[in-house]
């Protein structure tokens, strides 16, 4: 009875109504094959919660710059807080009350450390503007050349040469009286405060304790004690700021400065702060140098490997931050209200007539490559002319860009002349193409180098080439631009890949597959220019030939796809 109970217990109660199928939502499916239990709306809550979150926050070096900015911003603080306390320490106690009872040799010391701490030394406003005294010196040059402007004449007169004369003078006058102290104060006036701070104390000779001196020598006790500590500040803010920008590398380096920078006058400036938001602004700017500081830092975290297969806990960390880092950089990027505005800099950048390096060019080939799915070819006029010029040419060709003059040969002859005549041109050591110096042993047997940095810039337009044509509309303009298909085909000759052996260091299979790619692409699209390739395919037997002789290097079936695309039947 008790088994015949429990039987009719279990049975399920019956129904007219069928039971609904079962749900195939991911979430559920998850859950009945595996043995951990996580509610629908948790696992919702954490995916948002993971969304808000930082991608790249676990960066070892992120958190070691982001609090060391934060750091050296308290220490800013600090000194700003020492440094007032100093200045109302000697006007309101020692001057005002023991001006009368101090010893000259403690008054001019007093007066010294005044003047240097009035004169806002460690004020970062102050910091920033002293970076002109230095312009100053071209003011004089401007003033002694304007005095003789006015004069037409090809040779000036003597008296006009004497009136320069007398101008050289007053301004080397006014330079030693006003701008050379200061410089000095801002060099050297923190560490000359301490300095002075701890000879008096050591020499505590401060007078005889007289009726109404008893507070004297305490008094200057503390105030040379806060220069000294303020001095000692200083001097462990300096160090290491320069033994950790020493170990950092390149793109870190520029990060921190910008940041500690930032973090000295606000010291929560590095919340939610990170080198990839930072990049990106750089790319935003205006200014060509920042532009191209954004354009190497973000090609050099792109160029880093990345495991498939990490074998310590390291290597996986690392994996997720580097893996992080680029998921991150794509939101920004394509997220930004900018985004048309930086991808054409970024094509002009390796357009035919762009004046940068064979280093710069790699740099934002890696950043267009990265969202080139995102990319629409209607939006940017030109922009195809420039990702086909990274097709151009022959390896002997790429020889002769030199990357330490930046591409100079490019320049029209008015912009060559301009940079030879400003200081751009002067510490760039800018000459004319035909004066440049012969090329040394080292830079001859450098054509590993060079036949390296023609590989990636090759393969990146055609892995750009690849991702663009994943849109049907990118697909029509490529095939409509002419010649670009055949240069595309060229590249599927191993014949022409192995030529004077200029790809033995590596295997042609990479360059053989992205070029398959963007063909496989660009016959399977939809609409007329896709049709029409596919019957141009199809008549070209050295084409097909080649694309034949592919099936070693290349998989068997990609070949087979292609050629059965390529043959017509029935369009």
């Amino acid at each position: 009875m008790e088994r015949a109970g429990r039987q009719r217990r279990r049975s399920p109660p019956p129904s007219s109504k069928p039971s609904p199928p079962p749900s195939s939502s991911p979430i559920e499916h998850m859950q009945r094959h595996t043995h951990l239990y996580v509610p629908v709306d948790d696992y919702i809550l954490w995916n948002e919660r993971m969304a808000r979150r930082p991608i790249d926050d676990d960066s070892v070096e992120l958190k070691i710059i982001n609090s060391y900015a934060a750091f050296i911003g308290y220490l800013s603080m600090a000194g700003r807080g020492l440094a007032f306390m100093v200045v109302s320490w000697t006007t309101v106690v020692l001057l005002g009350g023991f001006v009368t009872m101090l010893q000259k040799k403690d008054f001019w010391c007093l007066t010294v450390i005044t003047l240097v701490q009035t004169a806002g030394v460690f004020d970062v406003s102050l910091k920033e503007k002293s970076r002109g005294i230095w312009n100053s010196l071209d003011g004089i040059l401007a003033t002694i050349f304007m005095a003789a402007s006015k004069q037409t004449e090809k040779t000036l007169p003597l008296s006009y040469i004497v009136v320069c004369f007398v101008v050289v003078i007053l301004q080397v006058f006014v330079f030693s009286i006003v701008l050379f102290p200061l410089g000095v104060l801002y060099m050297f006036g923190i560490p000359l405060s301490a300095g002075i701070s701890l000879y008096r104390l050591i020499q505590h000779d401060y007078g005889s304790n007289k009726d109404g001196e008893e507070n004297l020598k305490p008094a200057l006790d503390v105030l040379y004690s806060l220069a000294l500590v303020q001095g000692l500040l200083f001097c462990y803010k300096f160090l290491i700021s320069s033994l950790l920008e020493k170990k950092m590398q390149w793109e870190y380096r520029i990060y921190l400065r910008e940041t500690r920078r930032g973090c000295e006058k606000d010291p929560s400036f590095a919340d939610g702060r990170n080198i990839i938001t930072y990049a990106v602004d750089l790319l935003e700017s205006k200014s060509v140098a920042s532009y191209l500081s954004g354009v190497r830092i973000l090609g050099s975290l792109l160029s880093r490997p990345i495991e498939e297969t990490p074998q310590s806990y390291i290597d996986w960390k690392m994996r997720r931050t580097f893996l992080g880092q680029r998921v991150l950089l794509r939101q920004l990027l394509v997220g930004s209200s900018s985004f048309s505005l930086i991808i054409q800099k970024l094509l002009r950048t390796l357009g035919p007539r762009s004046p940068y390096s064979r280093q710069i060019r790699q740099h934002a080939v890696r950043i267009v490559e990265h969202v080139a799915d995102e990319i629409h070819l209607k939006q940017f006029p030109g922009g195809i002319e420039c990702i086909s010029s990274l097709l151009h040419g022959t390896f002997e060709e790429h020889c002769l860009i030199e990357t330490r003059y930046e591409r100079d040969w490019l320049l029209e002859r008015y912009e060559l002349s301009w940079l030879q005549e400003t200081y751009i041109g002067y510490f760039k050591n800018v000459v004319e193409p035909s004066t440049l110096p012969p090329r040394s042993e080292q830079d001859q047997h450098g054509d590993g180098d060079q036949l390296n940095e023609y590989r990636k810039l090759l393969l990146g337009g055609l892995s750009i080439l690849e991702k663009l044509a994943a849109n049907d509309a990118n697909c029509r303009t490529i095939i409509k631009t002419e010649g670009l298909v055949s240069k595309i085909m060229m590249r599927l000759k191993l014949d022409s890949l192995h030529h004077k052996d200029h790809w033995s260091c590596f295997s042609p299979r990479d360059v053989v597959k992205t070029s398959l790619g963007v063909i496989c692409r660009l016959v399977s699209a939809s609409g007329e220019p896709s049709r029409n390739l596919r019957h141009e395919l199809s008549r070209n037997k050295e084409v097909i030939s080649s694309i034949q002789g592919l099936s070693s290097v290349i998989d068997v079936l990609v070949v087979i796809w292609i050629l059965q695309l390529s043959v017509p039947l029935g369009f």
